[in-house]
């Protein structure tokens, strides 16, 4: 009995601590020393929720730019369909297989199979394809491409594709075409758009406009909640590297 009462109060205090330097405000802290047991219960199943809020918002943030990659995906499967039934959309479930395990030169030759397949003005196998031509730092075919899909499907996925164009553009060297795409993207969700602007106006020699950028993230990071502040980490801790540079 004694050290079940040793180790109740341990995790008591623990998560006592936890919470006033997490942050979690007074509230929380007299409520776990107050009431044993319930208060630092209680707190448990509200960390444990507000985990999987965290996770859940990764998770979807990943899934609003373009998801990574996924090695459960069975290749040998995807090409053994394409093998017994060599269609559109077999080869398109092999190209979108092949990027999840980073095969980005396969993918690439998949998707344009499948553009010369009578869909060629398929705007999800050209927007893929323009991500699988970037990934493999071809970034001239990358920005064709994208020149294409915006010919042939201007309403297709603007977001992304603003956001994949500004990148390439970029990474060619044309800064000021990847600071107005960019710019377009201005009710983007997080902090990364934002960094990227500033870095591109630190690149162009814009100081002072990039100065005021950074510390527009690190201001808007105080209003964070704490899963806001964990998702943004990356971006918040970059923004602080470049101004103490």
């Amino acid at each position: 009995m004694p050290i079940l009462i040793a180790v109740a109060t341990l995790i008591q205090l623990g998560c006592a601590y936890h919470a006033f330097s997490s942050g979690r405000g007074l509230i929380w802290v007299i409520f776990i020393l107050a009431v044993p047991v319930v208060g630092w219960g209680s707190y448990l199943i509200a960390e444990a929720i507000e985990y999987t809020k965290i996770i859940s918002s990764l998770e979807k943030n990943a899934a609003d730019v373009f998801s990574g990659p996924d090695s459960s995906v069975d290749l040998k499967k995807l090409r053994a369909d394409v093998e017994e039934f060599d269609t559109v959309y077999n080869r398109e479930l092999l190209a979108e297989g092949l990027l999840k395990h980073d095969e980005f030169d396969s993918a690439i030759e998949q998707f344009e199979k499948c553009l010369s397949m009578g869909h060629g003005s398929n705007p999800k196998n050209l927007l893929h394809l323009s991500w699988a031509y970037f990934l493999s730092e071809k970034h001239v075919q990358a920005r064709a491409a994208l020149e294409r899909l915006i010919q042939e499907n201007p309403d297709y996925e603007p977001r992304r594709r603003d956001w994949l164009m500004a990148r390439t553009l970029q990474k060619l060297g044309d800064l000021e075409g990847a600071l107005q795409h960019f710019k377009r993207l201005g009710d983007w969700p997080g902090e990364e758009v934002e960094y990227r602007k500033a870095l591109l106006l630190k690149k162009m020699e814009r100081a002072e406009e990039a100065r005021r950028a950074f510390e527009g993230i690190l201001k808007r990071a105080e209003l964070f909640t704490h899963t806001e502040k964990f998702r943004e980490r990356r971006w918040i801790d970059l923004a602080k590297k470049q101004l103490s540079q």
